[in-house]
């Protein structure tokens, strides 16, 4: 009987819809603090450099194809957003270097496919229980 009534129970939970976006914000951070702390240059390649939108890049020689990368993380102590955005770079970068290239430019946050984020800061999508990061950017060869 206890059996049946904790199933009944945990069905009519998860049953009951919850509003997905009750606690959903936009949060917006700087990028160089997570790209240049060091345990992080430890992690990304440096022969495949990584130029966020508004930054100088060099000579483009030749665009290899734009490279975009959803993340999603479930909260943890410390901070979900830089680890959301280190994970997309890296995944950026692997794509760059399965395609040839030297460098990820015009790297950019994005929300529900438009871009969201001033030039050297990005977004991350901040919920209850999870954080969801969406960037893009272009791969290229570029000069040195």
């Amino acid at each position: 009987m206890k059996s049946t009534l904790r199933r009944a129970a945990l069905g009519l939970a998860l049953a009951v819809p919850l509003p997905a976006n009750a606690a959903d914000d936009m949060r917006s951070f700087p990028i160089r603090p997570v790209v240049d702390w060091v345990g992080n240059q430890r992690k990304l390649d440096p022969s495949i450099r990584l130029y966020f939108r508004a930054e100088p890049t060099p000579v483009v020689l030749q665009k290899l194809g734009p490279v975009a990368h959803t993340q999603r993380a479930v909260k943890t102590d410390g901070e979900p957003c830089a680890h959301v955005l280190m994970a997309g770079l890296l995944a950026m970068q692997a794509k760059a270097r399965q395609l040839g290239g030297n460098a990820v430019f015009d790297i950019v946050s994005a929300h529900k496919g438009r871009d969201t984020a001033e030039a050297g800061r990005y977004e991350c999508q901040y919920g209850v229980a999870v954080v969801l990061l969406e960037i893009h950017g272009e791969i290229a060869r570029v000069g040195q």
